[in-house]
């Protein structure tokens, strides 16, 4: 799968292996206050 997460890229927000948003159980990334949902994200 692709994952159109450039921004999040651009943002500093940790990827998992394949390239998805790595998330926490509330859908925030590894940068404050920066949430992920839906494709760009597992779960």
């Amino acid at each position: 799968m692709s994952y159109n997460a450039e921004l999040a890229a651009d943002l500093g927000c940790e990827r998992t292996d394949d390239d998805a948003i790595a998330v926490d159980g509330r859908r925030e990334t590894s940068i404050d206050g920066v949430y992920a949902v839906g494709d760009v994200t597992h779960g």
